[in-house]
């Protein structure tokens, strides 16, 4: 093992060493993670139970204990005087390069341009990643008990095929809750139970984007609806700019990543410009039940002409991994949006669109919800006092503070540094988004989208002081 792959197994095991799972075992997790991504390629040797041990301060018991896991998984093996070497192969793993070439359509090729937009979303519990809630505080035993009481009580009816736009007891729930928290009053035929608000966005511009169709959407944004956008060839556009735009798209209070308030007074100024362009309007609410949006009226509220497609993904208040949301859409468009989605999507699993509606209909998710608010106060100051002491050169963004994340700005003259930034911090497990991916269309802001709701408060300091490390390494700070 290289000194820059032994470096990096230290920063890891010191960034993870706080897991409630034991000393040797949260070792091994990391070496077979590191081998299996190929840090530690077939073949090369490991140091020494001994070595290991003095390099990431435990007992030699615990470096031994992890290598014979590592050995029972033949992952490595070892020679009585030549130690431990890496045994295990990617490459049987590996794609054979052969590449055939296809003609792909002028959307897939704009598809394939606009990824480049989107940061790697990381497949683990990032701790400041923005759109990952409070994961420590999600309540896990209710949602066991609510999941086996389904499973108790389900008909074998219940295992076949479901509704594509979703369950219609979901839907009635789901149309009450609106009601009540944002006033929306909707019928629940108007509800689409999909999987995210990225596949909302996906279907509502399929539905009525063709190549070079306006857009209009507030510049930051979503780096995710940026990239439907483009890949679906529209033409990117300010809102207010022109009249003839076919769809725009707003967050429902404040905008993503600035927070700035959408006043009341705005969303009647959009509505009548919408409505002098004959355009459809997709409300992303981010973060509906959370802050101040909970009491703020909604576009699809104050909307006279039913041109308001309304969005909430439930998967960044419960966890990404549910993969729930719904969107409520105009009464016109629920027949070619059903038709798009028969033909397109398949269902939730009714499963999961069950213990949903139990989830609200028992007032679990209010109670999460005041949960997170009250959380997320005291982890915003804790966050802010430290990263203000800890990394003056990248300031805080004060002003809007209402949301689960904030934003950290570079203010110096590096082409792509929160691109670089953000790869430097990646590559130790720390993953931020880069601000500049919210732009488009003009010179865009750097710095990073972080949360700081997704991370215990005890841990908030040492992975500050991470950060610092990692970019002061990497002459990035």
């Amino acid at each position: 093992m290289d000194e820059e792959a032994l470096n990096i197994l230290k920063r890891i095991y010191v960034s993870e060493s706080n897991a409630p799972s034991s000393k040797h075992r949260t070792l091994h997790k990391i070496l077979l993670s590191l081998i299996e991504e190929g840090v530690f390629s077939y073949g090369s040797k490991l140091p020494s139970t001994r070595l290991l041990a003095s390099s990431i301060g435990v007992s030699r018991v615990t470096a031994l204990k992890s290598y014979e896991l590592l050995k029972n998984s033949s992952h490595i093996s070892s020679v009585m005087g030549s130690g431990y070497s890496v045994s295990y192969s990617r490459s049987k793993f590996e794609l054979s390069q052969k590449k055939v070439g296809f003609e792909l359509s002028s959307r897939a090729l704009a598809f394939d341009r606009s990824s480049g937009i989107l940061t790697k979303v990381p497949h683990e519990a990032a701790e400041f990643y923005p759109g990952i809630p409070p994961l420590d505080l999600f309540p896990i035993n209710t949602w066991k008990t609510l999941i086996n009481r389904y499973w108790r009580n389900v008909k074998t009816r219940g295992l076949s095929f479901a509704p594509e736009f979703g369950l219609k007891e979901l839907q009635s729930i789901l149309a009450t809750h609106l009601l009540l928290s944002k006033g929306i009053n909707c019928h629940p035929q108007q509800i689409m139970i999909v999987s995210g608000n990225v596949q909302s966005i996906f279907l509502t511009t399929t539905l009525l984007i063709n190549p070079g169709d306006k857009v209009a959407l507030q510049n930051p944004s979503m780096p995710s609806s940026i990239a439907i956008f483009k890949g679906h060839d529209a033409r990117l556009v300010e809102l207010f700019e022109g009249t003839d735009i076919k769809l725009c798209y707003v967050n429902g209070l404040t905008q993503y990543p600035s927070q700035k308030l959408l006043s009341k007074k705005n969303k009647k100024n959009l509505l009548k410009w919408a409505s002098e362009c004959n355009s459809v309007i997709i409300e992303d609410d981010l973060e509906h039940v959370l802050g101040i949006s909970e009491n703020a009226e909604s576009l699809f509220e104050l909307d006279q002409d039913g041109r308001v497609i309304y969005l909430f993904s439930l998967n960044r208040i419960l966890h990404p991994s549910i993969r729930i949301s719904f969107m409520v859409v105009p009464e016109a468009l629920i027949q070619p949006m059903e038709s798009l989605i028969s033909q397109s999507h398949q269902f939730i699993p009714p499963s999961i669109q069950s213990v949903i509606k139990d989830f609200i209909q028992e007032s679990h998710l209010s109670k999460h919800s005041k949960i997170i608010r009250e959380v997320k106060e005291i982890r915003y100051r804790i966050f802010k006092a430290i990263w203000q002491n800890t990394i003056p050169e990248l300031p805080f963004d004060e002003e809007y503070s209402d949301g689960l994340y904030t934003r950290v700005l570079y203010c110096g003259h590096v082409k792509k540094w929160d691109l670089q930034a953000v790869q430097a911090l990646a590559e130790s497990r720390i993953y931020v988004q880069p601000l500049s991916t919210c732009y488009w269309g003009k010179k865009p802001a750097q710095g990073f989208v972080m949360s700081y709701t997704c991370i215990h408060e005890s841990r908030i300091g040492h992975r500050i002081r991470e950060i610092k490390k990692v970019l002061k390494d990497r002459g990035l700070l």
